[in-house]
């Protein structure tokens, strides 16, 4: 499945949903296709999306094809709607703490292998390439050993995947160093984060040549 065909709804339009609805609606060859809430007053703030609305995720399941959902729910109800998407082969986005506890989180994680739809939590921090950065070159031992470790985001980050590398390889995601930040939380689909830049890896080695 391309990028380009990914069928998008969002459970919880509070101020997460919103947010997500925002960054799906300007990723390039994604659908926002229906939305979900209990309250249908939070809809109304979404200016521009002629997607359905429904009050019961579960009756969207059931009514709308999907390929993927945001869930931005509270917490309790991330297992139940969680489990209810992934058991349906649908890939789940789940704001954070993903569960009230690990076990329910397994359990999710379990629900999932069946039918290969992919379980990400929405911490999108640890993909920054800075971060990305960081781990690879403590893994390899370039920088020592590290007693201590702090990291200050001086600017915003834009959540949005418009422009991105690969999100498997951190080289690629080290795009700060060209003067843009980029993170990958939605990476749902493997086939649209195949690109990669040989610039951006050719910055990436050069920094690293003046770390070490």
């Amino acid at each position: 499945m391309a990028l380009k065909d990914l069928r998008v709804g969002i459970v919880g339009l509070g101020d997460a949903g919103q947010l997500h609805f925002d960054t799906w609606s300007r990723t390039p060859g994604v659908r926002v296709v229906a939305l979900c809430d209990i309250r249908s007053e939070n809809v109304v703030q979404l200016t521009g999306s002629a997607a359905p609305f429904y009050y019961d995720a579960e009756d969207m399941f059931d009514s709308v094809e999907l390929d993927a959902i945001s869930l931005c729910t509270p917490t309790s109800s991330h297992h139940p709607i969680g489990e209810m998407a992934l058991a349906r082969g649908i890939s789940l986005l789940c704001e954070m703490p993903a569960t009230p506890n690990s076990r329910l989180t397994e359990e999710l994680i379990r629900t999932s292998h069946p039918t290969g739809a992919r379980f990400q939590l929405a911490s999108q921090f640890r993909n920054l390439g800075e971060v990305r950065l960081a781990k690879d070159l403590m893994e390899e031992g370039a920088i020592g050993e590290v007693m201590h470790f702090q990291i200050e985001l001086s600017s915003p980050v834009d959540m949005a995947i418009v422009g991105m590398h690969s999100h498997r390889n951190p080289a690629a995601e080290y795009s700060s160093i060209a003067g843009r930040r980029r993170s990958t939380w939605c990476a749902f689909c493997s086939a649209g984060f195949a690109r990669s830049s040989a610039a951006v890896c050719a910055r990436y080695r050069s920094s690293r040549s003046k770390i070490r």
